[in-house]
């Protein structure tokens, strides 16, 4: 089916908090309804996997991926982890103080965006593991990063919160065109409120008109 709908999870707008979306899965947590499932099926034309990551339903928070690999919190199961096997090329736990990764680091399969406190070790890890030859930092006072940023192979996503500097090392790093938006009906945690992959997206069930055709726009060309 495709294109773009509202959704919520639990009842709740943040279903980015809750789900992740690639070209193969759409990850979602254990619990959801049967209807839930067959939504994000259609919408996404993907494959439906329930898990939990760290044994919580929070699998957009607790995660960074793009199409090649994904970064488990160091307290993720090995149930957990074998999940993802059959649709990522890399799965490795990110040993790391850090577990919110999905927080921290915002990635497509060419570049990834990365919060500036982690170590060479671990921006060598997430190199490896993600495939990508482009890592940038955010400057010093816009460390708000990927919650406030969503990212895939076809375009970005960014709060109005960035500079449009910022912009600029986002188009450089990711090698896709991107603009300001929100979800929502307003919120600027972007990430929080949206999934996308090449067939087609799902946003939060607040989410206006207007923020819908922009998203539309950036990831699938279309003009509103």
């Amino acid at each position: 089916m495709g294109g773009i709908d509202r959704a919520f999870i639990f009842n709740m707008e943040i279903i980015g908090a809750y789900s992740i979306a690639t070209n193969k899965v759409c990850f979602l947590p254990k619990g959801v309804t049967q209807k839930t499932k067959e939504f994000f099926k259609e919408i996404l034309e993907v494959e439906i996997e329930e898990t939990t990551i760290a044994e919580s339903s929070l699998i957009g928070i607790f995660v960074a991926f793009n199409e090649k690999g994904i970064l488990l919190p160091w307290n993720s199961t090995k149930e957990e982890r074998d999940k993802m096997t059959p649709y990522f090329e890399n799965v490795e736990v990110f040993k790391s103080k850090f577990n919110a990764l999905g927080n921290l680091i915002s990635a497509n399969s060419n570049g990834a965006v990365i919060h500036i406190n982690f170590n060479e070790e671990e921006i060598n890890l997430i190199k490896d593991v993600l495939k990508v030859k482009n890592i940038s930092f955010l400057p010093k006072g816009e460390q708000y990063l990927a919650s406030f940023l969503y990212v895939n192979d076809k375009g970005f996503l960014a709060s109005n919160y960035f500079s449009e500097k910022t912009l600029e090392i986002f188009r450089k790093t990711f090698n896709v065109n991107g603009d300001y938006g929100s979800v929502n009906r307003g919120s600027k945690i972007i990430k929080l409120g949206l999934i996308c992959n090449n067939k087609g997206g799902i946003v939060g069930g607040i989410t206006t008109g207007v923020e819908i055709g922009k998203i539309d726009q950036i990831f699938f060309g279309k003009s509103s």
